[in-house]
């Protein structure tokens, strides 16, 4: 009976890890393909992995980082206002958000469309601010349709 009991506790224990190590490696995945969608400049699917990551971890500061770029790339500048809002809300001392969040501000006042959804012309919007892939271990991310690599993501979890 006890040997029965102790390897009840054992299957419990293995099967509380393995999820947890599931739901990491997907939250990896999900990074890492987010990343690669904008490397690409494919902006739309890079928002759609961080959408899907923040249902499920609405706190992590740097999926809301990477869908603001995502947004302000694809010209939605109240979500990616709002996105970057959060993420510097959730990660106040995070300098990559907070440079990615003052080149946006700089953007607007540039273009002074940031009130609306118009679309970003060609170039503009994506020279300065970087998603994260978290844990992917990418290159910089060149900057879409020529310009200057945007900088190098940060390593690590928020």
């Amino acid at each position: 009976m006890r040997i029965k009991a102790l390897r009840l506790a054992c299957i419990i224990l293995i099967a509380s890890v393995f999820p947890g190590a599931a739901r990491r490696d997907n939250f990896k995945q999900e990074m890492r393909f987010g990343a690669e969608a904008a490397q690409r400049g494919l902006w739309r699917e890079a928002a759609f992995r961080w959408e899907k990551i923040l249902k499920t971890d609405p706190d992590n500061a740097r999926a809301h980082n990477n869908l603001a770029v995502a947004s302000e790339s694809l010209g939605q500048f109240d979500r990616a206002r709002k996105e970057y809002e959060e993420a510097r809300r959730l990660a106040p001392d995070n300098k990559e958000i907070r440079n990615n969040y003052e080149s946006f501000q700089e953007l607007c006042r540039t273009i002074k469309t940031c009130g609306g959804e118009a679309p970003v012309p060609s170039g503009q919007g994506t020279a300065n601010p970087s998603p994260s892939p978290g844990d992917a271990g990418t290159a910089p991310l060149p900057a879409p349709e020529g310009g200057t690599p945007l900088p190098s993501p940060s390593p690590g979890g928020v």
